[in-house]
């Protein structure tokens, strides 16, 4: 088999972490309430996405309060 080249599509599995998760029920549930979320998902997931593109340095840190929303860290 041949090592993949550039433009070759491919597939792989992804384990995501409970942070992610979390993450990505509360984007759901934004996009969900402004009416901007496609009904399987997608748009929340292309927001994850975007979210680990940017520079580390730019991320906020996340917890998670008692009620399970993500809140900026005070530091």
């Amino acid at each position: 088999m041949d090592p993949p080249t550039e433009g070759d599509a491919y597939e792989f599995e992804r384990t995501f972490t409970v942070a992610e998760v979390r993450q990505f029920a509360s984007l759901s549930a934004t996009l969900t309430q402004s009416g901007h979320a496609a009904s399987d998902g997608s748009s929340a997931f292309a927001a994850l996405r975007d979210e680990e593109r940017r520079p580390s340095d730019e991320r906020r840190e996340e917890i998670s309060d008692a009620r399970g929303r993500l809140v900026p860290r005070r530091m």
